[in-house]
């Protein structure tokens, strides 16, 4: 797991955090492991070294390991970009278990037109969580850039 700390000034962290404000971290899409694909740099305004694009074709997946420090519930969203002309809907699965059967990607305009998705709720473990975003369409995800966590008190990972 690597969290891509150039969103935040980690020295503020906690005091920002004792404050009661929300301090998101960022996994880079591109450090999980893919089924069926590659991790691209061909289209504008990403984060990290690149991004995720799936194979097209249904199952294709995206695993990440993420570790929390306390049990409960997280919102996740999702940065992604679909420049294609229909919605790209994926399973999205925690330790093994189906949290959204269709969670939805709309068209987003462009491959270079990065958006964040609609917040996913999940329950996480403390520890060692694992996080599988497949594609169910034959044109599979939408390309990946990162996923951003913020915890019900405010803590992001």
């Amino acid at each position: 797991m690597i969290i891509d700390t150039t969103f935040a000034d980690l020295s503020l962290q906690s005091d920002i955090i004792n404050r009661g404000f929300m301090v998101p971290l960022f996994i880079e899409a591109e450090e999980g492991a893919l089924s069926s694909g590659s991790v691209d740099n061909n289209h504008a305004g990403f984060t990290g070294t690149g991004f995720v694009n799936l194979t097209h074709e249904t199952g294709s997946y995206l695993e990440l390991d993420i570790m929390v420090p306390e049990s409960g519930t997280w919102d996740l969203f999702f940065r992604y970009a679909n420049g294609s002309d229909a919605n790209r809907p994926c399973e999205i699965r925690v330790n093994g278990s189906i949290a959204n059967s269709q969670f939805d990607f709309p068209v987003t305009g462009e491959w270079t037109d990065w958006d964040y998705s609609d917040r996913l709720e999940l329950y996480l473990n403390s520890g060692l969580n694992i996080i599988r975003i497949t594609g169910i369409t034959s044109s599979s995800a939408p390309n990946l850039d990162h996923l951003k966590f913020i915890n019900d008190t405010g803590t992001g990972i």
